[in-house]
């Protein structure tokens, strides 16, 4: 499966030697996920956004962690990996850890749903990129350039996990404005997308996304508990939703005969 007619990239990442101030170097080793600029205190001259950034300890020249490099943005380091265990980054680095998020989702398919986020961004250790699956389509958001380099193996990596059909990218608005690469905003990538309004079920409740020209993704999977649990807490009562997208939480209080 090769997904390189659609996600092209004239990024060629090289790997960039890196040195924090004490407080960037503190942050990086108590996990937190980003290096902003003035926390760099040394790095290559002609760094450039998706090399592979290894940060080191400023004292004992130990690896303290690694990250993606992005030029454009003030949070200039986008941390994928705490350095306990040494790691090759490459395909198999992110298929393990994409199924990693898959199995802490598992407990999801508890109830009747077949939607659900698999990735969450900086939460599973891929800042400024968002993975969703409708049924049986993943919708894959980016945030930054730093994934251009990778997006061919991640996505190979995304379907095999999640066994989706379909694959549609979606943009953010400056990856739309970007010169890096080929992708349009809404372009199905893999297999084929009969319709862009995907029906999904979430806890027993009907609903469907447009995944191609909806907000973010289309819908906003990472509420799902917060709905469900509203519906539960809305059981026989008089609801107003004052702030509605698709009417999710409308519709589980409507289903829980508010």
């Amino acid at each position: 499966m090769s997904f390189s007619n659609h996600i092209k990239s004239s990024l060629q990442p090289k790997r960039l030697a890196v040195k924090l101030n004490a407080k960037g170097e503190q942050f990086v080793v108590k996990g937190h996920p980003w290096v902003f600029s003035n926390s760099i205190v040394k790095i290559n001259d002609n760094a450039k956004t998706g090399d592979l950034a290894i940060v080191f300890s400023k004292n004992k020249n130990k690896v303290i962690g690694l990250g993606l490099y992005d030029a454009h943005s003030p949070i200039r380091i986008k941390m994928i990996h705490q350095a306990e265990t040494k790691v090759e980054i490459n395909a198999a680095f992110f298929y393990q850890k994409i199924q990693l998020a898959f199995n802490k989702r598992l407990e999801l398919f508890q109830t009747n749903t077949n939607s659900y986020r698999l990735l969450f961004g900086e939460n599973d250790g891929f800042p400024g990129l968002i993975a969703d699956v409708y049924n049986q389509v993943l919708v894959v958001k980016l945030y930054s350039e730093i994934w251009l380099p990778y997006l061919d193996s991640i996505l190979k990596s995304l379907q095999e996990v999640s066994k989706s059909k379909t694959i549609v990218m979606r943009l953010s608005r400056g990856l739309k404005l970007s010169q890096n690469h080929a992708i349009k905003d809404g372009e199905v990538v893999y297999g084929l997308l009969e319709n862009e309004v995907v029906e999904f079920v979430e806890h027993d409740v009907n609903f469907s996304a447009n995944v191609i020209k909806g907000h973010k993704t289309g819908y906003f999977l990472d509420h799902r508990d917060n709905r469900r649990r509203v519906g539960k807490l809305s059981k026989n009562k008089t609801v107003l939703d004052v702030f509605s997208y698709a009417g999710g939480f409308s519709v589980h209080a409507l289903a829980n005969g508010a």
